[in-house]
């Protein structure tokens, strides 16, 4: 249990960052698919830079690899087992929030990629 602890720790931080990389390259106004195919392979990918940037990028849906929900029902499994050793982890106390977000804006059965819902700037209501 601990091992997968670990594990699902470095998939929520990674996920979340490359989700959160790639809004940070659209709100620079980077050619997305360009600086995706220039990170993979590097030392700054990761396996869910690679799995997911491009699928945000396009906002697509797919059939969930893993959910929004699921990994945050991980992250709080995580918390607890961090607390019972008295260790606290700042990452991910940083991007738990960041998923809690993405589930109250509809994306919790959605794969984690759709997590970019959270970076766009709000819709406003068409007025009728």
């Amino acid at each position: 249990m601990r091992y997968k602890c670990v594990a699902n720790y470095l998939v929520s931080v990674h996920t979340c960052a490359a989700i959160e990389a790639v809004a940070l390259a659209e709100a620079l106004g980077l050619e997305t698919s360009a600086l995706i195919e220039a990170i993979i392979g590097s030392a700054a990918s990761s396996y869910q830079f690679e799995a997911r940037a491009a699928i945000a990028a396009r906002r697509e849906e797919i059939k969930p690899m893993g959910t929004t929900r699921n990994l945050l029902k991980d992250i709080d499994i995580i918390t607890e087992e961090s607390a019972s050793a008295a260790f606290r982890s700042h990452l991910l106390d940083a991007v738990a929030p960041l998923f809690r977000k993405a589930v109250a804006r509809g994306v919790g059965d959605k794969d984690t990629s759709a997590m970019i819902a959270i970076f766009d700037p709000p819709r406003e209501e068409s007025r009728s």
